[in-house]
């Protein structure tokens, strides 16, 4: 869950589960990046809050009408990635390494 200020929110890979997951992704208040694409697809619920928001989902997820920028499936991977201008990722944390 993203809070106020711009927010990366990313959902794992379901390779290794049996049983389809159900996850809630809300990115808050902020110009946000969220991406819940798993293999298999499931079906998760994307909700984005205010500010400009960009998400790329699989064809059974659900998303709010308030995501401004919404990209479907992984042939549209690079047109997502694009769409992110470099002025986003100043003041993220780093990326998680562990």
């Amino acid at each position: 869950m993203g809070e106020e200020g711009n927010d990366l929110v990313l959902d794992g890979d379901n390779a290794e589960v049996s049983v389809p997951q159900r996850d809630h992704l809300s990115g808050g208040d902020g110009n946000d990046v969220i991406s819940p694409i798993n293999r298999p697809a499931d079906e998760d619920v994307v909700v984005c809050g205010r500010g400009f928001d960009r998400v790329l989902v699989d064809r059974k997820d659900v998303v709010a009408p308030d995501c401004e920028k919404v990209f479907v499936g992984l042939g549209s991977v690079e047109a997502f990635h694009n769409s992110i201008p470099d002025s986003f990722f100043e003041g993220l944390p780093p990326p998680f390494s562990g």
